[in-house]
């Protein structure tokens, strides 16, 4: 967040100081809704209206399809990532899976 309002403070150079800092208040107002957006392409929430028969509109969201999912990034280490159903069935990550111990038969 705060690296988005740097860069905002450098591409308006020009531009007043008041117009410059309703825009980063606004920013933190409206913040991005991290915890409902997907780690792989971003997908996140959309805010629209619904319509009725008779055209009345009422707001409403959509929220994606999120699985919490252990992955294997490659290197050895594993994450749990935040993931859409289209990136999981796109296979854009690798699943960790448990392998089971395997069992120890003793003879007696």
């Amino acid at each position: 967040m705060f690296s988005l309002i740097f860069l905002i403070l450098l591409l308006t150079k020009n531009v007043p100081f008041y117009i410059v800092l309703e825009l980063i208040q606004n920013l933190i107002k409206v913040g991005i809704d991290m915890s409902r957006c997907c780690d792989i392409c971003g997908k996140g929430v959309q805010h629209g209206s619904k319509v009725s028969k008779s055209f009345n509109h009422t707001k409403r969201t959509w929220r994606p399809n999120l699985m919490t999912v252990k992955t294997d990034l490659g290197n050895g280490e594993v994450r749990t990532l935040k993931v859409c159903t289209r990136c999981f069935r796109s296979d854009f990550i690798v699943k960790k899976v448990r392998v089971p111990k395997p069992a120890t038969t003793e003879n007696k």
